[in-house]
């Protein structure tokens, strides 16, 4: 999960501060602000909690999940549709908009969500490869997990709709036993691979975080008060030698 503006900042401003070649500035700069927004700060939990607060409600736009629940809805709305033999106005319809709704997870809907390809097209932009590790996760989910996805998006928008309108039912489910769902498992594998790794990362970097910050306390706790120090004066100050 990517944390933006105050957390990053504060990333950046922490590990410009440790990088200081004077502990005193190190243990002065670093107020309790710095740490309310540094990483694992509390502004950061907030952050943290409502992007997962949506990423549980919101189907993944990077993920093709909702796609095939949405394959799966197509073929029982229209083997119900033809228990009577053939699929009227009003099934047809609902059907239509079905599909539609697949290509709209698919094309993205103006207004409402994003598309699967807009969504990947940010993320070639957005995730660095300065690191093997970043160059791992961005290859895993703009490359591994889209050439499926792409396979995919083809055989259900052409072959799969084309027997789901002709109330074909036994033909879609062969469709998406033999295709679909072994392009959406190897789709699968790459998006489960992007989590373990960036998990890792996210990880990595707070405790990288965690322990520049553990480490500024050190210092400013083993630095003598210097205005104490200039109260007290020189030893000999005041003997009248």
């Amino acid at each position: 999960m990517l944390i933006r503006s105050a957390s990053w900042t504060a990333l950046l401003y922490v590990t410009a501060l440790m990088a200081s070649p004077n502990p005193t500035v190190q243990a002065v700069e670093l107020t309790q602000r710095d740490k309310d927004l540094a990483i694992n700060g509390p502004i950061y939990r907030k952050l943290v909690q409502m992007k997962d607060v949506v990423a549980d409600i919101l189907p993944p736009p990077a993920y093709i999940i909702e796609a095939q629940l949405t394959v799966l809805r197509l073929i029982d709305q229209t083997e119900v549709a033809m228990e009577d033999g053939k699929i009227d106005a009003t099934e047809a319809k609902e059907i239509e908009n079905l599909i539609d709704y697949g290509r709209k997870l698919k094309d993205g809907a103006p207004g409402v969500f994003p598309g699967y390809y807009e969504r990947i097209e940010v993320w070639k932009k957005d995730l660095s490869d300065a690191t093997p590790d970043e160059k791992l996760i961005k290859k895993l989910l703009t490359v591994k997990s889209v050439a499926p996805a792409t396979k995919y998006f083809e055989v259900r928008d052409s072959t799969f709709a084309s027997l789901i309108r002709a109330g074909d039912v036994k033909g879609a489910k062969a469709i998406v036993r033999t295709e679909l769902k072994p392009m959406y498992q190897e789709h699968r594998a790459a998006i489960d691979a992007v989590v373990t790794r960036a998990r890792r990362l996210t990880e990595k970097i707070e405790k990288e975080v965690s322990d520049k910050l553990a480490s500024a306390d050190t210092v400013a706790a083993d630095i003598p008060d210097q205005e104490s120090t200039l109260h007290q004066g020189h030893p000999d100050e005041g003997s009248g030698i």
